[in-house]
């Protein structure tokens, strides 16, 4: 399928990964794992539940101990499930084993870690609690590393949701964590999620800008769908306008065309190959491009029609 520039389907290194568990080769599944989930997919449930049996196979025949790929994979699952509670105990597991074995812990979190945790908090949806179920909470995500970022209770407004989030950007950003179109995404998610209007923007016009991090595909839609939210056509029109930008970049920096003479058909195809990997990863395949058409237009029509009303009104 390599040979031929042909992209495999999820099921297809589903397929694969079950084969390479039940022949022995763990290392070869993790490989297989990896190279899906940052190349060409996200991981679906099936994907997950393959190499949890495969940390238990290696942990069982290996000593396999987990690493920082499988605590950022968890972290991925908890924000499936907005599990922010399991979240932040896995974050405290790994800032333990940070803190006691300094440079040679295999779970000190990086950006992925950091990514996937802002995700998780963009999943999640603050529910309050009676006293005695904040008691239970508290037990069971008790955070005591020496840099007590966060308090042992779960967060139950939106407005302590984001104080956390902040603070966890903020510590990333002092220990040095790679700043990534991905982990800023993630960053902007939680806002929009948890209705911080003024922040939104903010991340958007400046926070982007001030770590030099080129925004994509993902970002301008997750832009367009907080202006669809807060009936902004102003800012969607600017959003829009920096996606064509974005896009016009993309498709001149990943050009397919073969200059004239050259008729090297395996040439052309990878780069059509390479420009399939890319639309994947940044959020501008054909299929991503309709639909934030569709939201363009449909935040287009809201926001007209909330104008026509409040000028009836008027």
């Amino acid at each position: 399928m390599k040979d031929h520039s042909i992209i495999p389907s999820q099921p297809i290194f589903a397929n694969i990964i079950s084969g390479c568990l039940k022949s022995g080769k763990v290392d070869k599944a993790w490989e297989i794992f990896d190279s899906m989930r940052l190349s060409y997919h996200q991981p679906d449930e099936v994907s997950y539940t393959l190499m949890l049996h495969a940390c238990a196979k290696m942990q069982e025949h290996y000593g396999f101990q987990p690493d920082k790929i499988t605590f950022n994979t968890l972290l991925t699952a908890c924000a499936r499930k907005k599990d922010l509670a399991q979240a932040r105990h896995i974050l405290n597991t790994m800032w333990k084993d940070a803190e006691k074995k300094g440079t040679d812990s295999l779970l000190a979190p990086d950006s992925q870690t950091f990514t996937n945790l802002f995700w998780c908090y963009a999943s999640y949806q603050p529910i309050k609690t009676s006293n005695t179920n904040a008691k239970e909470t508290s037990k069971s995500t008790e955070l005591v590393t020496k840099e007590n970022l966060l308090p042992v209770e779960l967060p139950r407004k939106r407005s302590n949701v984001i104080k956390e989030v902040r603070q966890l950007f903020k510590f990333a950003t002092s220990s040095n964590i790679e700043m990534t179109t991905a982990l800023l995404n993630a960053y902007l998610t939680a806002h929009i999620s948890q209705k911080q209007t003024k922040a939104c923007i903010d991340i958007y016009t400046k926070t982007f800008e001030k770590y030099n991090v080129q925004k994509d595909g993902f970002t301008f839609s997750q832009m367009l769908e907080y202006c669809y939210k807060n009936k902004d056509g102003e800012l969607g029109w600017k959003v829009w306008e920096d996606y064509q930008t974005f896009l016009e970049s993309r498709h001149q920096a990943l050009d397919v065309s073969v200059d004239a003479g050259q008729g090297d058909v395996m040439e052309e195809k990878a780069k059509e190959a390479k420009r399939e990997i890319c639309a994947i990863q940044e959020g501008w395949t054909d299929e991503q491009q309709q639909k934030l058409s569709i939201s363009m237009a449909n935040m287009l029509a809201r926001y007209y029609a909330h104008n026509k009303n409040v000028e009836n009104v008027n």
